[in-house]
């Protein structure tokens, strides 16, 4: 009976995720080849951190003290390495409410991160640790702790961010984001479809659509947009709670070099 259950459920994820992608052979024929090309590189973290408070409420909120908790965010691979992108509200959260007013008293959130581990579909663990942060951009980038085993090297399978496309998007286009479930849901891949409904030039260039943050998003010919991330406004406060926003492509290449170079650097 518990394998029919598993079965029926696994059957029924599939289904669901198939069907955010509308039910036309193009779209289907799409969601196939993203899912084949790209599924393997996005994957899940675990992260186990503290959370504490600072100011004069800070009893009153946390009257117990710090407490430990551990939560998953969707990673993307981008380098053979091992090194991934996600979206840095999701892996450290104090990072998505910077100094928050609790009946007129300003009090700071602060998370400390006490381990990550990478977890493959299968349930594989891998030990992970964060060589970069980018507060204004969201997005954080984590890398294997220890030099990776040859079987390692096979599960860190890398998007080509070098495959981007090359012209702006418009407003009202398609865009599909591949993502994967939680480990309730077997984490089996889930495809999305929406529809860009803003384009923000300055500062910087992104676009509003709805996906899961730290996934890749592509246009309808399977090209690569950018990375799925929160905005924030410069003083680190979200502006509009839960906005989800595609990051171009090239804001996350300024930032890799760096990243490897800090990869490199923590495992000397």
């Amino acid at each position: 009976m518990r394998k029919l259950f598993n079965a029926a459920m696994i059957t029924m994820i599939t289904l669901l995720a198939s069907a955010n992608v509308m039910a036309e052979g193009s779209n289907e024929k799409l969601a196939k080849e993203l899912i084949s090309k790209y599924a393997d590189s996005i994957i899940h973290a675990s992260i186990t951190f503290k959370i504490s408070v600072e100011g004069p409420m800070a009893d009153m909120i946390m009257p117990n003290g710090p407490q430990e908790k551990t939560q998953e965010a969707t990673t993307t691979i981008i380098d053979p390495s091992g090194l991934a992108v996600a979206s840095l509200s999701e892996v450290r959260p104090s990072s998505a409410m910077g100094a928050i007013e609790v009946q007129g008293a300003s009090v700071k959130v602060n998370t400390e991160i006490l381990a990550i581990k990478f977890i493959f579909p299968d349930g594989t663990e891998v030990p992970g640790k964060i060589v970069l942060e980018d507060d204004e951009l969201d997005l954080v980038f984590i890398a294997p702790k220890n030099p990776l085993t040859a079987d390692e090297k096979k599960r860190f399978k890398a998007l080509d961010l070098t495959k981007a496309i090359k012209n702006q998007l418009s407003v009202l286009e398609e865009v599909v984001s591949v993502s994967r479930l939680g480990k309730t849901f077997r984490r089996v891949p889930s495809v999305s479809k929406q529809y860009i409904n803003a384009i923000i030039k300055k500062p910087r260039l992104f676009y509003t659509p709805g996906f899961v943050n730290g996934t890749p998003a592509f246009n309808k010919d399977g090209e690569i947009v950018g990375i799925s991330l929160k905005k924030k406004t410069s003083g680190g406060q979200m502006r509009i709670s839960n906005m989800t926003i595609i990051r171009p492509l090239a804001d996350i290449l300024e930032l890799v070099p760096q990243a490897k170079q800090e990869q490199n650097k923590k495992s000397e």
